[in-house]
């Protein structure tokens, strides 16, 4: 099992995320949301390989993955050495999340 570390940059994502969700979305659907986002977080730290790696040559070269979870993405690095999982990003689909990091 992995250990999961949340960058700042991922914690505030994951805040405005939340936001989003809030402002958009009925009660049912972010319940929903919250439950695949646990789910996604339990995956990462069972397998962190299960999602795949991110295609834009940037990230790849980074080895940087990405986790779809409903409208969003979760940007990722697995640390094979320390067994860890550290979440660089979260971002709503229709961000350019590249340009983030």
């Amino acid at each position: 099992m992995y250990n999961l570390s949340l960058s700042k940059r991922a914690e505030l994502g994951l805040d405005a995320l939340q936001e989003y969700a809030d402002n958009h979305y009925y009660s049912k659907r972010i319940a929903r949301l919250d439950d695949e986002l646990g789910k996604c977080f339990d995956r990462l730290r069972n397998n962190p390989y299960f999602y795949q790696q991110c295609f834009q040559p940037k990230l790849e070269a980074k080895g940087y993955r990405r986790a779809v979870v409903q409208d969003f993405i979760i940007v990722y690095h697995v640390n094979e050495e320390k067994k860890t999982v550290n979440v660089i990003g979260a971002f709503h689909g229709r961000q350019n999340y590249t340009e983030y990091l």
